[in-house]
């Protein structure tokens, strides 16, 4: 029996892509798409596990992406930044902590959160005293105040979430009201995604590999413009801003490709920004002051 939508909760989902490691289900009602067997959280926590995160789970790693990253989630945490002087944020799935620790600590009062306890240990010693307070564990089980936080960010993790809805409730509770909540994930509306599915449908399901750019073990949802607005409406947010951007892969990792692929890559990104669909999807959410819809 397959499993029911995490995001709406209907039966009878249907067989989007049968992969070498994974299956990949997509609702009948909302058009979410999810993978059919979802891991424990000890599972998922020794898949975050050690230093070689990124070089171990992620066929486009080349050394140095890590800084690159936190530097791709500060640039999309400005548009938001101008609105406080300052407050409480938190980074949920932080990782080491680079990107609080990338901060003004002037004006943020930074905590993260990760489920990795070594992830933790690396951020604690990376911070050596800066004042920043990490915490080990799921969201829910560390039971930060209601209306805590000004700002919480979720830099590409709502797609390794076992129950998004859940964690984005619980993300509600301890943000005050008028704090935003700042998701970013693979697009699956983007340009090179649509490819990738018209690719397998065409083959008969024999062409596979550029699906597993998107729908990998690691990630157990898969989000467009509409399921991760509905995502948030559903608990309790007004979508306020939305934008999209490449995701590392075409940004970042381009040498792991050969020339000629290199040169398809970039004619894909230039098309992406010119019909709108890019590979990465980043939108922020205000509390409603009213509660979950």
């Amino acid at each position: 029996m397959t499993k029911a939508c995490v995001l709406c909760g209907a039966d009878g989902p249907r067989v989007l892509y049968r992969l070498p490691a994974l299956q990949v289900l997509e609702c009948a009602a909302c058009r979410l798409a999810y993978v059919d067997e979802t891991l424990s959280f000890h599972e998922l926590a020794a898949l975050y596990r050690g230093e070689d995160y990124y070089s171990r789970n992620f066929s486009f790693y080349v050394p140095g992406i890590e800084r690159r990253v936190i530097e791709d989630n500060l640039q999309d945490f400005r548009p938001v930044e101008h609105r406080w002087a300052g407050g409480r944020i938190l980074d949920l799935g932080c990782a080491d902590g680079g990107f609080l620790a990338a901060l003004d600590a002037s004006r943020w009062d930074r905590y993260g959160v990760d489920i990795s306890a070594e992830a933790i240990q690396r951020a604690r010693a990376r911070a050596d005293g800066g004042g920043i307070d990490f915490r080990a564990g799921e969201l829910a089980e560390i039971g930060f105040p209601a209306e805590f936080f000004d700002v919480v960010t979720l830099w590409m993790l709502v797609e390794h979430l076992r129950d998004p809805r859940a964690v984005l409730a619980e993300v509600h509770r301890i943000l005050r009201p008028d704090g935003l909540v700042i998701l970013k994930t693979p697009n699956r509306d983007s340009l090179l995604a649509h490819l990738s599915h018209w690719l397998y449908r065409l083959s008969l399901g024999w062409i596979r590999r550029p699906l597993t750019l998107y729908y990998t073990l690691l990630h157990l949802c898969f989000f467009d413009p509409d399921t991760l607005g509905a995502l948030l409406r559903r608990s309790g947010f007004e979508v306020v801003n939305a934008w999209q951007d490449e995701r590392y892969v075409t940004k970042h990792a381009m040498s792991r490709f050969a020339p000629w692929q290199r040169a398809v890559l970039r004619a894909f990104v230039a098309c992406s920004r010119w019909t709108g669909k890019l590979d990465a999807l980043v939108m922020v959410g205000e509390k409603r002051v009213k509660g979950l819809a």
